[in-house]
């Protein structure tokens, strides 16, 4: 089986040095296994957050595409320094089909045994994904990672499907499946995204490829505006109450 390894250093604590012993046991341990290390992937600084961190992005993008099926590290701490992180990276495993293997943690693979319970715990939502059906999986997504700010996951056959997901276990992914056959009526699920400004998010999703359809507005002062996205699925603009 083919397997990357990821490391990760703080450059005020000797990261060199920290970075070649990491690498070298990631390299002793995918040996052992018998598997195929095909690159070990590295970044230095702090890793409160999964986001920007273009070692770990690679890493990730390596399972998720099916170019690798493990990921192993020394320690979890090298992927995430919270709860939510490390949660969201043992769901992200078993949502796409990839090994998370950390030594220090007996975490291997299907089975995350210490933190089993607090990882269950912390993702309480049984909701996984909302799909769309769609084209153009890969577009579609493309548009929909812009318009939220979710992260646009890898896939092996982009062709057939693309997932969006937000780096917050407690929110459901986006799955966008290739059908044949067009949209023909309304969606009966839709997605509502907050707003701050109502006609700045309508020019700058309309700048993305959506284009607004419908304004309205209740009797309790609330207001809205309903778009499409590029294949005509709606979803709302829900302008943040200042009250």
């Amino acid at each position: 089986m083919d397997a990357v390894g990821y490391c990760r250093a703080d450059l005020a604590s000797g990261a060199s040095a920290s970075l070649a012993e990491q690498k070298e046991r990631i390299t002793a341990e995918i040996t052992r296994r018998e598997w195929n290390l095909t690159e070990i992937f590295q970044d230095t600084g702090s890793a409160h957050s999964l986001r920007e961190r273009e070692g770990l992005e690679s890493a990730l993008r390596a399972v998720e595409s099916r170019r690798a099926r493990a990921l192993v590290v020394t320690d979890l701490t090298r992927l995430s320094t919270t709860l939510d992180g490390i949660a969201w990276l043992v769901r992200a495993s078993g949502r796409r089909a990839w090994k998370l293997v950390s030594m220090a943690d007996q975490v291997d693979g299907e089975d995350p045994a210490p933190w089993s319970p607090c990882v269950t715990a912390a993702v309480a939502p049984v909701i996984q994904y909302v799909t769309f059906d769609c084209h153009d999986p890969d577009a579609l997504a493309t548009f929909w990672s812009a318009a939220t700010g979710y992260r646009k996951e890898a896939s092996p056959d982009p062709g057939a499907y693309a997932v969006v997901s937000d780096l917050d276990i407690r929110t459901p992914a986006l799955w966008f499946n290739k059908v044949p056959e067009p949209k023909i009526v309304k969606n009966r699920v839709h997605i509502c995204l907050n707003a701050q400004s109502l006609t700045d998010e309508v020019e700058r999703l309309t700048a993305l490829g959506a284009d607004k359809y419908e304004e309205h507005s209740s009797s309790s002062g609330s207001r809205w505006v309903v778009m499409t996205d590029p294949e005509g699925n709606e979803f709302c603009l829900v302008a943040v109450s200042r009250a």
